[in-house]
């Protein structure tokens, strides 16, 4: 969801420093390290940026081969099972979610032009200074 956006990425860094934690102490807490995997079944795949995706499960195993033997197989699987089915619903929305960016983005510019088209007068300058960032601020948010 956009809303969690954020929370993803505060997800890398907990695994990251649960990652650090381990190969620094060589300890184990088995309840944080199932935590962990199980929130890999509601977020399977993160975008960092562009076109690069972390994979949570695959990073964990993999930086803490020793406590592997801690996941139990079937519940590694059905993760794996997870990302298969998450990934495929994003290929199959992707056009669609193009398509609304595509419009949304389309109609900011043209609000953008209309404002930056306009003659400005000296004594609205504060609000059309406020319009504008408005408008701009939209995009961001």
């Amino acid at each position: 969801e956009p809303s969690e956006i954020d929370q993803r990425d505060k997800y890398v860094g907990v695994c990251a420093l649960f990652v650090l934690h381990f190969q620094i102490f060589r300890t184990l807490d088995k309840k944080l390290y199932k935590s962990l995997l199980d929130v890999c079944k509601k977020v399977p795949a993160i975008t960092l940026t562009a076109n690069i995706i972390w994979l949570a499960d695959r990073f964990l195993l993999c930086k803490m081969a020793s406590a592997a033997k801690v996941a139990e197989k079937k519940n590694v699987q059905s993760i794996k099972i997870q990302r298969e089915t998450f990934l495929q619903q994003k290929a199959q929305t992707l056009t669609k979610d193009v398509q609304s960016y595509y419009l949304f983005v389309s109609s900011w510019m043209m609000k953008m032009e209309s404002i930056l088209s306009k003659v400005q007068s000296v004594d609205k300058f504060t609000e059309d200074l406020s319009n504008r960032c408005s408008i701009f601020i939209q995009v961001i948010f």
